[in-house]
């Protein structure tokens, strides 16, 4: 279930590509929640992401929406570097193909776009309302999913913190 919280922070990432280093989020990430930790570059513009409520409720359906826009190269292969922590307690720390983590989500939600993932899509906007399942602990978390493509350059990077309540 801890996978499935990631899904919506792939989901930004999945439709352009450019060259780029991470960089460090400006300012503190409990401020705004999430940032775009990709370089000046980046094909990929973030315009918001939220999570609802704030803080989550665990037992509880989340909701994640977030609005971007994309251009360039079309999406054949690569990876996506999960992230996820509590307390400073790494709970995930995964790297899996891009098409194949596509084709699982896509099985979840048949809004998403499985490989190839076309060029130019324009501005989008997701929503999605992952489940936050029992087992999870009231805390915080932080995270981060980075997507690579078939060429190995960065394509996109996010980093959220978000806390979590009975």
């Amino acid at each position: 279930m801890k996978f499935l919280f990631f899904v919506f922070i792939f989901l930004v990432c999945v439709h352009s590509y450019f060259k780029s280093n991470t960089n460090r989020c400006p300012g503190d990430l409990n401020t705004k929640g999430w940032c775009d930790c990709t370089g000046n570059s980046s094909q990929v513009v973030i315009n918001s992401f939220a999570f609802s409520p704030n803080p989550l409720i665990i037992g509880e359906n989340a909701h994640a929406l977030f609005n971007f826009t994309n251009y360039e190269k079309e999406l054949t292969g690569g990876t996506i570097a999960i992230v996820l922590d509590y307390n400073g307690i790494s709970l995930i720390d995964d790297t899996f193909k891009v098409c194949d983590f596509l084709k699982y989500v896509h099985n979840l939600d048949s809004y998403i776009p499985v490989c190839p993932v076309e060029v130019n899509l324009g501005m989008q906007v997701i929503s999605f309302n992952p489940y936050i399942p029992y087992n999870f602990e009231t805390g915080n978390y932080t995270g981060s999913a980075i997507l690579y493509d078939q060429d190995d350059r960065l394509v996109n990077c996010v980093r959220f913190a978000v806390p979590m309540i009975q």
